[in-house]
């Protein structure tokens, strides 16, 4: 249970900061750099053909932490719980914010 636990919140913590944070990142970065169609093109196939292979990694990573999906949901629903239930500044518009 201990293995599972520290497997699972490893990989709830580093796959979106490296996935997510990482890929994102460095995908705006670039998007900005690049202006005529064929550089957008080259960019948008590139991007696709290395996020391809990110499958298999995905495949390892639930073999390594099979509860890792379920983590991410009980972490989301955690998170939107706790900001209805304070009421949180995070849910209002900023129509409402400014009005205040």
């Amino acid at each position: 249970l201990v293995q599972n636990v520290v497997r699972t919140s490893l990989v709830t913590c580093f796959v979106p900061i490296l996935l997510v944070g990482g890929v994102v990142t460095a995908y705006n970065v670039t998007n900005r750099q690049t202006d005529s169609i064929d550089e957008k093109f080259v960019l948008y196939f590139t991007t696709t053909m290395a996020l391809y292979p990110c499958g298999r990694l995905l495949q390892w990573v639930e073999l390594f932490a099979p509860l890792w999906l379920g983590g991410h949901i009980v972490g989301f629903m955690s998170f939107f719980g706790w900001t209805l239930y304070t009421e949180s500044d995070l849910l209002k518009s900023d129509k409402q914010l400014m009005l205040q």
